[in-house]
Formats: C-alpha cells, structure tokens, sequence
C-alpha cells in the first residue's frame, strides 16, 4: 500500500500546483480586465503607441537608388562585358576587311603598273 501512497502523491502535488496557477491566471486576468475598464483612455493610447512603434520597427526598409558613380561603373562593367563577347565577331571582320583592302590595293597596283 505505501506504493499507492508514493504514486498519488506527486499526482496531488501536480494537482495542487495546477489549481494554484490557474487561480492566480484567473486572478490577473481579472485584474486586467478592471484596469482596462477603469482606464481605458490610457490603454487605448498605450496599445496605439506599441503598436506604431512594432509597425516602424518591423516595416521594410526602402531600397535606396544607386549613386551615380555605381550607376556608371555598373554601366561600364557592362558595356565591357558586351565588347568582349562581340570582340572575336570583329576580329573576323577587321580580317576580312583586310584581306579586301589588301586585294583592292593589289588590283590596283596591277592597274597602274606600280
């Protein structure tokens, strides 16, 4: 029998201390809502100040525009980025505009004999 004895009090104790803190929930709660019945001006003011200052520090940052230096090192990087991609495409015809420069000047020469 001890051992029903051993069992049902940590059970009574867990109890006990459930029944304690809901008393004093109930309690506060009570408390709560008189406070807020007798002042409600001031409560209503305090609620709006919280909530405009939760609404300032949680509200998202607007992104700032880029000073004009990054725009023109952007604009740079990518013009460099489009010449450099474009730049065997013009090799090939610098070439080839030599090559018919070199054979215009040769007809030519053949032409007058030079």
């Amino acid at each position: 029998m001890s051992n029903l004895s051993d069992s049902t009090e940590p059970t009574e104790k867990i109890s006990n201390a459930l029944g304690v803190a809901q008393a004093k929930t109930k309690e506060a709660l009570q408390a709560g809502t008189e406070y807020v019945r007798a002042n409600p001006v001031p409560v209503f003011f305090g609620a709006l100040i919280v909530g405009a200052v939760l609404g300032a520090l949680l509200a998202p940052r607007p992104r700032q525009p880029a000073d004009s230096l990054q725009s023109v090192r952007k604009w740079l990087e990518n013009s460099l980025d489009e010449v450099s991609h474009r730049l065997p495409d013009v090799k090939k015809k610098a070439n080839g505009l030599r090559e018919d420069l070199v054979e215009q000047v040769s007809e030519l020469r053949k032409k007058f004999n030079f």
